[in-house]
């Protein structure tokens, strides 16, 4: 049961949805709370204890119990939502108080679902279990007059108060503040333990050191490259995110990067998203913002945001980390061109939340009715490339679940997919959406 009497409840689990430092595995411990994303929702969660097998996620605030999967999406949070008591309670029905007759509590309870019912406690068991009565209607006595608490006096309006905080306002409200005195937690966001875990006498020849079994530190090299082991927090999301046409809609698109006859990258032709990328690139590249990026201070995660350099216009672009090899080699991905390449260690610089009021401009696209003839058809990509790369087309979404899937329209609206099909530069496939009724795909 989730108490509706919280008087900030929405504005808490509104404001939680901002939050976007990433957790790279599951914290060991089952008091610690922290958030999952499901279905574009943040949550709060904890885990089952370590010892119990494959580990459970109890959502704190609807009270569900779900299985974890390694591709879940977990979120480091403030001291301000871990502190937060649950807001779906677990309670026992003990009686229905407009409903004397009641004794099939579990149909009641089915019939019951999601609607707002009045509750009384009638008792609380060591567990922490409630034993409670619901009632559709409150209470009334013999003589018909609803029971009711004495009014107590309003509360004095305030000039400056959370009713007149802007959701912005409330969002730096309720973080954590970030003033610190310790040097490594400001400058790297986090204490590295290395020298408090790892044992300064281990010998990788003997895989352990000379104290032997009464050693209780940890026994592992550390990295040659002087790397900490620890996990590092880092940036994996950003709030804004960019306003998805409708199915069917006819948007019009500039391609940017093609990966192969049968999908692109592109971005939105809106004056406002044009005008944002000019206006953003601009200053991330202000020698003013570039003398203040910091440099790596750990190896770069999969996923995590970072500016990369672009050596071939030496300008610096918001970038996706895909994978790190070593110190002369990590693949990016640019995240508003949609282009990939492989750059330095030292040509990344550390995410800077300044840069997070712009969506990804870099749109998925994949033709709908084109498919490859080979995987590596590089004479198919060309033409396709030759065709749409750096114009103005016009597309029309048929789907936009994963990638968007697409009907793209060239000069005088000549379907190029059938234009590269003539050309036996590709084949001719069905489109792939998925059913909005029953979220089927076709096999």
């Amino acid at each position: 049961m989730i108490d509706r009497s919280h008087g900030k409840i929405d504005q808490i689990l509104s404001s939680l949805q901002n939050v976007t430092m990433r957790l790279e595995t599951l914290p060991e411990s089952p008091k610690t709370v922290f958030g999952v994303e499901l279905e574009g929702t943040m949550f709060r969660a904890v885990r089952s204890k370590p010892d119990c097998g494959w580990p459970f996620l109890r959502l704190l605030d609807v009270g569900d119990v779900l299985p974890f999967a390694d591709s879940m999406m977990l979120y480091q949070l403030t001291k301000f939502y871990q502190n937060l008591p649950p807001l779906a309670v677990r309670c026992q029905l003990v009686e229905v108080a407009d409903q004397p007759r009641c004794k099939d509590f579990n149909r009641y309870l089915t019939s019951n679902v999601y609607k707002t019912r009045k509750f009384e406690i009638f008792a609380r068991d060591e567990d922490n279990l409630l034993h409670v009565k619901l009632s559709a209607v409150p209470k009334v006595d013999r003589n018909g007059v609803v029971k009711s608490k004495p009014l107590e006096p309003a509360p004095p309006e305030y000039k400056i108060s959370e009713k007149t905080l802007t959701q912005e306002q409330l969002d730096i409200l309720y973080e954590e503040p970030l003033n610190t005195t310790n040097v490594m937690k400001a400058t790297l966001g986090y204490v590295p333990k290395d020298d408090v875990r790892i044992c300064p006498f281990y010998d990788p020849a003997i895989q352990g050191c000379f104290k032997g079994a009464a050693c209780r530190l940890e026994h592992v090299a550390k990295d040659p490259d002087g790397w900490t082991r620890d996990r590092a927090l880092h940036k994996a999301k950003i709030r804004a995110q960019l306003v998805e046409p409708k199915i069917g809609a006819m948007v019009k698109l500039i391609p940017t990067t093609i990966v192969s006859v049968e999908e692109f990258y592109g971005q939105l032709d809106l004056k406002e998203c044009s005008e944002g990328l000019r206006g953003l690139q601009q200053t991330l590249n202000d020698p003013m913002y570039v003398r203040d990026f910091r440099e790596m201070d750990h190896k770069p995660y999969a996923r995590e945001l970072v500016f990369a350099f672009y050596a071939a216009d030496g300008q610096w672009y918001r970038a996706e980390v895909l994978e790190y090899f070593h110190d002369g080699l990590v693949e990016v991905f640019y995240v508003d061109y949609g282009n990939k390449e492989n750059v330095r260690l030292a040509d990344l610089r550390l995410w800077d939340d300044r840069f997070d009021y712009l969506p990804f401009q870099a749109v998925h696209c994949r033709l709908a009715n084109v498919g490859r003839l080979r995987d590596d058809d590089v004479r198919a990509t060309e033409a396709l490339r030759e065709e749409i790369l750096d114009r103005l087309v016009v597309v029309e979404v048929l789907d936009i679940r994963s990638y968007w899937e697409v009907l793209v329209y060239g000069a005088g609206m000549q379907d190029i997919g059938q234009l590269m099909v003539r050309r036996n530069m590709a084949r001719t496939r069905q489109p792939i959406v998925i059913s909005e009724k029953h979220g089927l795909v076709p096999a």
